[in-house]
C-alpha cells in the first residue's frame, strides 16, 4: 500500500512537470540522463577490458597507444578491440579513438583476424584461450553492475 502511494506521488509530480516545463524539455532530459548512465557503464567495461587484457599481456596500457607497436602490444590491442565490441555498443570509430587512432581500419583489421583464429595452431590457441578467461570475467563484471 505504502509503495503504490509513493508511486502515486511520483506519476503527479511527473505530470506536475510535464505541464510546467513542457514535453520536449523533459524527454531531453531523460535521455541525457540515460546517455550519461550508459556512458558510464560502458567506461567501466572498456577500462576492465583494457585492465585484464594488459594485465594478460604483462604490459602497460599506454603502450597501446603508441605509434609503432610490438608483436605482443599489436596481440593485446586486437584483443581489447574485440572484446570492447562484443561487449559494448561502440562503433569502430569511436573504438579506434580509445586507441588514438582517426581511421576505424584497426577495428574492422582485429576483428576479421579474430574471426581467422584457429584453436589448431599453437599461438592461435593461446589468444582463444586467454580471450575467453577475459570474456567471462567481464561477464561476471557486467552481472555485478546491473
Amino acid at each position: 500500500m505504502e509503495e503504490e502511494k509513493e508511486t502515486l506521488q511520483v506519476i503527479d509530480q511527473f505530470c506536475k512537470t510535464l505541464k510546467k516545463v513542457g514535453v520536449t524539455k523533459v524527454k531531453n532530459a531523460l535521455n541525457e540522463l540515460y546517455r550519461n548512465r550508459l556512458k558510464d557503464y560502458d567506461d567501466k567495461i572498456v577500462s576492465l577490458i583494457k585492465k585484464s587484457v594488459c594485465e594478460s599481456f604483462s604490459i602497460e596500457e599506454s603502450e597501446m597507444g603508441k605509434p609503432y607497436l610490438t608483436e605482443i602490444v599489436f596481440i593485446c590491442r586486437t584483443m581489447c578491440i574485440i572484446l570492447i565490441k562484443k561487449h559494448v555498443n561502440m562503433s569502430h570509430i569511436d573504438i579506434s579513438n580509445i586507441f588514438g587512432k582517426k581511421n576505424h581500419s584497426i577495428v574492422s583489421h582485429a576483428l576479421t583476424d579474430f574471426k581467422n583464429k584457429n584453436e589448431r595452431i599453437k599461438e592461435h590457441k593461446i589468444f582463444l584461450d586467454t580471450y575467453n578467461q577475459i570474456d567471462k570475467k567481464i561477464i561476471d563484471f557486467k552481472q555485478t553492475l546491473k
